[in-house]
């Protein structure tokens, strides 16, 4: 709730480093056959960079893994803020949602990963981030919408502190705007 997550208590699931769930509960797990169709809105680190392709990326696999079908949207060097109307987040979501390739209905998950980008360019994400959350969820009324934020970013030795810190910010504002809109973070 915004209440928890403004009070600063931690609302977030847990993952156990041999995979395991710390804290069962069956509202959070993916479960094969639920979605027909999984959206991804995101950047280099969904789309696959060289040597990795679309074809097997993690959001493929994901999807082949589960029985869905990959609706990827992503693409590198884009962001919450980076980017053109057209290829940022922003942009990459309407692309979903325009497609008549699918219904919105039939759409059973929305992944929204990373945020890196917007991090190496010191920039808040809260105002992209919120707008784009309320967008997604009245758009795809039966999805779960997840935000993944980004697990890492590259950069010289000289840059690695700056450039963790704004991860670190990034990363906050996200887990904010994920609460104030009941996404899962």
């Amino acid at each position: 709730t915004l209440a928890e997550a403004t009070a600063g208590i931690d609302t977030t699931r847990y993952v156990s480093p041999a995979g395991l769930r710390v804290a069962a509960d069956a509202r959070y797990e993916i479960r094969a056959g639920r979605a027909t169709e999984a959206v991804f809105v995101g950047t280099s680190n969904v789309t696959g960079v060289a040597p990795i392709t679309p074809t097997t990326a993690w959001p493929t696999k994901l999807c082949a893994q589960m029985g869905w079908t990959c609706r990827n949207y992503a693409i590198s060097g884009m962001g919450y803020t980076y980017g053109t109307g057209s290829q940022n987040f922003a942009g990459q979501l309407n692309a979903a949602i325009n497609d008549s390739a699918f219904s919105n209905a039939d759409v059973g998950f929305v992944f929204i990963c990373d945020g890196s980008n917007d991090a190496r360019g010191n920039r808040s994400v809260a105002s992209a981030a919120s707008s784009l959350f309320a967008t997604a969820k009245a758009s795809f009324p039966n999805a779960r919408i997840i935000v993944l934020p980004s697990l890492f970013s590259t950069g010289t030795p000289d840059e690695a502190g700056s450039v963790r810190y704004y991860i670190t910010q990034v990363t906050s504002e996200l887990r904010l705007a994920s609460v104030m809109h009941g996404l899962e973070f």
